[in-house]
């Protein structure tokens, strides 16, 4: 079922955004809703059959105004008179169509995605829909596209307008960095992660795609919605994936107390699984499927394993440095106890 955005909570505006939905004339609509009313012994008022009218024909009558913002998740094929914005990610195509261009825009906000198609009358014009500027619609239509995607168009009274992406930009939340991790490769380049205590105490994993940034703990940060995720993994965890650095900003510092325990090697049972140690580098061995670094706290020297994925952090030790390792798990083997860093370990030459 479809819903509508009337202009206003009036009868003549149900009965405006019904005609649009169903591409046929006010007059013809006023006619279905009399014949509604006498159908049921005129027992209903105009309101009411209007409704009625338009529910048989699968169509929801909002009672929201025209003024309201959908997100992108909110939009269904059959929707007239709807506002909408978002990123402009990619323009997909640009097509002649008699005097005219035609372009099929591809734009994002925090809950999805959806395209926009709009005429231009020339290339100078199109120039203005870049990648990375916001644009906002009122008064779309809400059409399917090919692969079950959904397509925007401009209606006969909607206006669209492009503007720089943090004008319009609003905070999704703010928090403070507890944990940072080492960016790591992936396809398309780097994503770093961090932990982000959130103002309503909670817990949030920020990855941040494509971008090798610097996120250190006790950075107050702000997120914005700038081709920003959300992802709510579990009851109690939330992924923010942040694919513009534009959405992040370090607002300040301040000190904060440390997330995860840092444990002596003389200290170690066997079964801890998410630790800091410290140490001095004694020696580094490389090999093909994992490397190892013999560490040094005290009198006592363990093993740390360092898997493939992990060349970078290796190229920062050498014989006699001082590091700190925040996330390691420690392992049973054969020649006793030994660490090993996890994908999202910190390493740091102290």
């Amino acid at each position: 079922m479809c819903e509508i955005m009337p202009m206003e909570d009036k009868f003549d505006d149900y009965v405006e955004a019904l005609a649009e939905a169903l591409n046929t004339s006010k007059e013809k609509v006023l006619e279905l809703v009399e014949e509604k009313k006498r159908e049921l012994g005129y027992l209903v008022n105009d309101d009411v059959a209007v409704r009625l009218v338009a529910k048989e024909a699968g169509i929801e009558l909002s009672t929201k105004k025209r003024g309201f913002k959908l997100q992108i998740c909110d939009l269904k094929p059959g929707m007239v008179n709807v506002n909408v914005g978002g990123i402009i990610k990619d323009v997909e195509g640009v097509s002649q169509v008699g005097n005219e261009l035609k372009m099929r825009l591809k734009i994002c906000d925090e809950t999805g995605e959806a395209y926009v198609i709009l005429t231009v009358k020339n290339l100078e014009e199109a120039e203005i829909y870049k990648p990375g500027k916001y644009l906002y619609i009122t008064s779309g239509l809400v059409k399917e596209g090919p692969h079950d995607s959904v397509e925007v168009k401009i209606g006969k009274s909607g206006k669209i307008s492009v503007k720089d992406v943090l004008e319009e930009a609003r905070c999704l939340l703010k928090g403070v960095i507890v944990r940072s991790f080492d960016p790591i490769e992936y396809e398309k380049g780097k994503v770093a992660s961090a932990l982000l205590r959130c103002d309503d105490g909670k817990l949030a994993r920020l990855l941040v795609w494509g971008f090798d940034a610097k996120l250190e703990v006790g950075d107050v940060v702000e997120i914005y919605d700038v081709d920003v995720r959300t992802k709510k993994v579990s009851a109690n965890v939330l992924e923010v994936h942040v694919n513009d650095l534009r959405a992040l900003k370090v607002v300040a510092h301040e000190k904060v107390q440390p997330l995860i325990k840092k444990v002596r090697l003389c200290e170690l049972k066997g079964d801890e699984k998410d630790i800091a140690v410290e140490g001095v580098v004694e020696e580094v061995f490389r090999g093909n499927v994992y490397s190892k670094v013999i560490l040094r706290d005290g009198e006592v020297s363990l093993p740390i394993i360092f898997w493939k994925k992990s060349p970078d952090l290796l190229d920062k030790l050498g014989r006699g440095h001082k590091v700190l390792i925040d996330g390691c798990k420690v392992k049973h083997s054969r020649n006793g106890l030994e660490l090993h860093v996890m994908r999202w370990s910190k390493v740091r030459v102290l």
